[in-house]
């Protein structure tokens, strides 16, 4: 292995994550989504709910195919991480979209489901997933049980904000580092997932945020604690 391919490895990953999949569905649709905020939430509500399911799968698939690929390489944990993070970066800040792109939670999923497939750790992928699925569920149960809805209306993504899915997508990446090291031990992986929890806090933190402080309600340091917590300004 020379530090060519590796070096390679790393730029492939971050153009796989940077792929404007919901961009192209978007323009194959007759629609620019250039300036929507939240593209998942767009492609769900305007295009509907099979494509903005296949725009979650695509960006999950991000972070898995370029682990698994060095896995299948044989690369040392150190640079599968190192891809893993260049595809999140992609998905975060890609080039053709002046450097701002998503939130990067799905595409850190995806490097979190891979490195559970290729080392083997299914322990790592369930506990992982816990605060996640139980976030989930805040979200989604009390809109699914409203009565008087049709059931076309039961499964459209949207209404207000959760706050549930946002802080368990935050305790998922959080717990990612000691449990890695718990079941597997490695300081690579350890690491890796440590500076994931970073870029994921990084992007929270930043996206957009110039244009809240300007018109903001509240002090920039509870702005950030809302950002930090709830992926956004404000409580809803």
């Amino acid at each position: 292995m020379t530090i060519w391919s590796i070096l390679i490895a790393i730029v492939c990953s971050y153009l796989l994550g940077a792929f404007p999949y919901m961009l192209l569905l978007a323009h194959s649709k007759g629609m620019n989504f250039t300036h929507e905020e939240d593209l998942h939430l767009a492609t769900w509500q305007k295009i509907g709910r099979l494509y903005g399911l296949s725009a979650v799968v695509i960006d999950i698939l991000k972070g898995v195919i370029p682990v698994i690929i060095c896995g299948i390489l044989q690369f040392p944990a150190f640079t599968i991480m190192l891809c893993g993070l260049a595809a999140v970066c992609g998905q975060m800040w890609p080039f053709f979209r002046k450097f701002n792109g998503e939130k990067g939670n799905t595409t850190g999923l995806g490097v979190f489901v891979g490195i559970s497939i290729i080392y083997e750790l299914p322990l790592f992928f369930f506990f992982g997933i816990i605060p996640l699925a139980i976030g989930s569920l805040v979200r989604t149960t009390p809109r699914f049980m409203e009565r008087h809805q049709t059931m076309n209306e039961r499964f459209k993504l949207g209404g207000p904000p959760s706050n549930g899915m946002p802080i368990g997508m935050l305790v998922t990446f959080i717990c990612m580092p000691p449990l890695i090291g718990w079941l597997n031990g490695s300081l690579a992986l350890v690491f890796g997932f440590i500076a994931l929890f970073l870029l994921i806090t990084i992007r929270r933190l930043t996206a957009g945020i110039t244009d809240d402080i300007k018109t903001a309600k509240i002090s920039v340091w509870r702005i950030l604690f809302n950002r930090f917590l709830l992926d956004r300004s404000y409580w809803q």
